[in-house]
């Protein structure tokens, strides 16, 4: 018989048992534990403005958005108001659509949990028509430094109303707004017909060099352009411009 053995009742070894058990649960709560919540839910709202092709406001309802990749979709009220309720945190690429408008993709959209379980907020967007501008004819010429690219539009615009248009630039008569190397902003045209002038300096600028054939091609664009960078090929995307258009003209660079 060992006469240094300490004899323990059933008691004293279920004592024994529940503090390292306590022990190792408060451990556990104090090296940062994640909290239930943070895997939980939250609610997303925002809001937009809508306009048509030459900038004028429009009705804001009826614009669907919808969160890809899991079946959340809305339609905006008349204040241009969404919602969606109980949306698991995550990362998220959010559409608008609505017929008659360039379909916008809001990419890499981040919904956390916020600060008091705080609703999360997209950013207002302003959104627009397809273009109404088609182009009927493009001529192209060189006086000294300056090229200048003079589109055919019809209907025409004036003063009060001009109308949009955007150039695309290539080294191939396959140019077009989704296969370009490089872009212009939009360009108001007060007429018929109106003379861009774009500087050598510019189109070296846009990665073309002294001597190359540059092709361009012409579209009328909405000045509200629901345009967007694809995040898969790094490029911007443009799905307000009128695809009636004529083929590209070339130029050689000085």
């Amino acid at each position: 018989m060992c006469t240094s053995c300490t004899k323990y009742t059933k008691r004293d070894i279920m004592k024994f048992l529940f503090i390292p058990f306590f022990a190792l649960l408060f451990v556990g709560c104090k090296s940062g534990a994640v909290s239930p919540s943070s895997f939980g839910t939250q609610k997303i709202f925002g809001d937009v403005y809508l306009f048509d092709d030459l900038n004028n406001n429009e009705l804001r309802e009826g614009m669907m958005v919808e969160i890809k990749g899991n079946g959340f979709t809305a339609l905006t009220d008349s204040a241009g108001r969404y919602s969606f309720s109980n949306v698991p945190f995550g990362t998220y690429s959010i559409t608008y659509s609505k017929e008659g408008y360039g379909t916008y993709q809001l990419d890499t959209f981040y919904h956390k949990q916020n600060v008091n379980d705080t609703p999360t907020i997209i950013p207002r967007f302003a959104l627009g028509r397809i273009s109404t501008t088609s182009i009927t004819g493009l001529d192209i010429s060189i006086v000294g430094d300056t090229v200048k690219v003079n589109p055919f539009i019809s209907p025409a615009g004036d003063y009060s109303n001009p109308r949009g248009v955007r150039l695309f630039y290539g080294t191939s008569d396959a140019v077009a707004g989704n296969n370009y190397d490089a872009h212009s902003d939009v360009y108001r045209i007060r007429n018929s017909t109106g003379v861009i002038k774009i500087g050598k300096t510019e189109l070296y600028a846009m990665g073309f060099t002294s001597g190359t054939t540059v092709f361009v091609k012409a579209y009328g664009e909405a000045f509200t352009a629901n345009d967007y960078t694809d995040v898969a090929t790094g490029k911007r995307v443009f799905p307000n411009l009128n695809t009636t258009t004529v083929a590209a003209k070339s130029f050689v660079l000085p």
